[in-house]
């Protein structure tokens, strides 16, 4: 009869096994955060990819009107006598963008200022070509606002 020595012993110790554990455990915990950090940016760049399409869809729209259409005229809506191609809101968050219009979480401003893209004539007439610009603004799910823009010029075109 043979006898099996005590040091010839397979498996593992309990310490062994719970070191195995608390490095698998940290494993999954990275890949969770990794998973995370790639819905968050999926999200945004979903939000991009909206932002970009509503923008370039309101640009083509304007382009496409008439040179003297209302949606492509000059205006001053909130009466400081200014008329920024820049403007979108106030510090209250009121629009004063020439025109606006929400959709969805976006909110969509366009803004017209008489412009002569060659700088020859500085002119605010009706016939000197147009600059339009849209802005579009959506706030995500931290408070942050993000905004694409697009600008074009509309010439009067007889």
């Amino acid at each position: 009869m043979r006898r099996i020595s005590q040091s010839r012993r397979e498996g593992f110790t309990l310490v062994e096994v719970l070191a195995a554990v608390v490095v698998f455990a940290f494993g999954v915990l990275a890949l969770y955060r990794l998973q995370s950090a790639g819905v968050q940016s999926n999200t945004f760049s979903n939000d991009l990819t909206q932002a970009i399409t509503l923008a370039q869809d309101r640009m083509e729209l304007l382009m496409s009107l008439p040179y003297n259409n209302s949606d492509v005229r000059q205006k001053d809506n909130n009466g400081d006598g200014v008329s920024g191609i820049d403007k979108t809101v106030d510090g209250s968050g009121n629009p004063i963008s020439d025109f606006s219009v929400t959709v969805g979480k976006f909110n969509i401003y366009w803004n017209v200022v008489p412009k002569d893209p060659f700088k020859l004539v500085t002119s605010d007439d009706e016939t000197s070509p147009k600059r339009i610009r849209v802005i579009v603004r959506w706030q995500r799910g931290d408070r942050s606002w993000h905004s694409v823009s697009l600008e074009c010029v509309k010439p009067d075109i007889i």
